[in-house]
């Protein structure tokens, strides 16, 4: 997939949609997010509807509990050694 299929893609959704949020990862570029929008305000918008609309639909319990460490917190306890 290219950039240009992006812009095809958008070309077809901005005829039929007045408000859209378009985002889109590259197989070649997995690190990189595409994002394309009608307006920021749209993105926020629809973004939040379908994050809302996700988390009602599908359940993604999946039994690991994560654990965010502090760089500070870390670097202390290195510094006591």
């Amino acid at each position: 997939m290219s950039l240009e299929k992006i812009e095809d893609a958008l070309a077809i959704i901005s005829e039929h949609c007045e408000h859209y949020t378009l985002i889109a990862v590259l197989p070649e570029y997995p690190e990189e997010v595409q994002l394309r929008h009608s307006s920021p305000f749209v993105v926020e918008g629809l973004t939040t509807e379908a994050n809302r609309l996700v988390a009602e639909q599908y359940s993604f319990e999946s039994g690991f509990e994560y654990v965010w460490e502090d760089e500070d917190e870390v670097d202390e306890e290195d510094d006591i050694f």
